[in-house]
């Protein structure tokens, strides 16, 4: 039987963070809670510029702070495998404290550009299909 460590696992870490950064976001950015919202007959739109940049700060924090996460708790092994994973996609991405902010701009990039494509088509589909 293999027993597990008692360090939290980080993903849920980083999701708790994340969720506590959307949570203040809402509470201090959302001044006319009615007003930002897109509403054409039985729809709703997104706001594709509010989505894209969330979701780039959402996932170049996730990646910041999954490096930071690994480098202070992981093995030599936890280290080369997300290193081999995120190097991948994002050039000149390591687990350093360097790398922690390569990956935060790669990923800003990678996660704003992404949901600016979901949420236009999304509308786009949206406006044609009612």
């Amino acid at each position: 039987m293999i027993i597990r460590s008692s360090i939290i696992h980080p993903g849920l870490v980083v999701m708790l963070v994340l969720l506590l950064i959307m949570l203040l976001a809402v509470v201090f950015f959302n001044k006319n809670p009615g007003k930002n919202h897109k509403i054409e007959g039985e729809r709703m739109l997104f706001n594709i510029k509010a989505f894209s940049i969330t979701a780039a700060f959402i996932w170049g924090g996730s990646v910041f702070f999954m490096t930071w996460w690994v480098l202070a708790f992981g093995s030599p092994e936890h280290v080369n495998q997300f290193e081999n994973w995120l190097g991948l996609a994002y050039m000149g991405y390591t687990v350093t404290p360097l790398g922690s902010t390569i990956g935060l701009f790669w990923g800003a990039i990678d996660g704003g550009v992404a949901t600016f494509f979901f949420a236009w088509i999304y509308n786009t589909l949206s406006k044609r299909l009612a």
